[in-house]
């Protein structure tokens, strides 16, 4: 009989893998071409909520995050701090900035007339879905067109100024542990200044008739001596001279006469 092979479980790294490559293909076939009619709603539910920028944001971050389970194999630990605060305040502000500055209908648009300006606008999403991620008349959805309407009241000019603002300021969150380390290190160069001004203020006040005409400034810095060198003299050795003397050339003898 033959033997029956166990199957072996599944490990959780290598699913984790498929499920990350499954993800980030969606998320490109999603964004290259038109998504069936059963899975459209994502698209129309997207520009509702969040517009073209909610569509690109979602399946950018959806194939991004199929790539870090692809190769990192392993969830991401997601924690609600000062930077996720900052990460929401900046995409808010950018829906409401991007609807401010590319559809023209909300100008004078206000709280009592934001609805149906945004109901004309996506109709064109709805029965085009296709479209979506082309359409600049959804700007930032539901959300960039009520925050539009809200900082209108402030003139078109303020709501600009109020969405950069809002901008910056999630920036300045997400960027919250590099701007508190320059600021203490801009706060404790301001504390040695003042110490060293504080201490050549108390030697003045000991001794006024010695510091009346002294000025106290750094003093400059030593330039910098290269090292010597130490040269290391090998001794030559000194061979007696040789002279070349002509040696004696034979000269041949002389050749005799024989007598017969």
């Amino acid at each position: 009989m033959k033997k029956s092979r166990e199957i072996q479980p599944i490990n959780k790294e290598s699913m984790l893998g498929v499920i990350g490559l499954m993800i980030a293909l969606i998320a490109v076939i999603a964004i290259l071409s038109p998504l069936p009619e059963a899975t459209r709603w994502i698209t129309i539910g997207s520009a509702y909520a969040f517009g073209q920028i909610g569509f690109w944001v979602f399946y950018i971050a959806l194939f991004v995050f199929g790539i870090y389970l692809m190769f990192k194999r392993k969830l991401m630990k997601i924690r609600f701090d000062i930077t996720m605060i900052g990460i929401i305040v900046f995409l808010i502000a950018f829906l409401t900035f991007f609807t401010i500055v590319f559809v023209e209908e909300t100008l004078d648009m206000k709280l009592d007339t934001f609805y149906a300006v945004f109901q004309a606008n996506i109709q064109s999403v709805i029965l085009n879905p296709g479209s979506m991620p082309y359409s600049v008349e959804t700007g930032g959805g539901f959300l960039g067109f009520l925050l539009t309407a809200l900082f209108n009241y402030a003139t078109h000019i303020g709501a600009i100024i109020l969405s950069v603002a809002f901008l910056m300021t999630g920036v300045g969150l997400i960027l919250n542990r590099q701007v508190k380390k320059l600021y203490l290190k801009i706060k404790e160069a301001r504390l040695k200044a003042r110490a060293k001004k504080a201490y050549f203020q108390s030697v003045k006040n000991a001794k006024p008739e010695k510091f009346d005409d002294i000025e106290f400034k750094e003093a400059p810095k030593p330039t910098p001596v290269e090292p010597v060198k130490e040269v290391v003299s090998v001794p030559v050795r000194q061979e007696r001279p040789f002279y070349n003397t002509p040696r004696a050339i034979p000269q041949p003898e002389p050749i005799r006469e024989v007598k017969q």
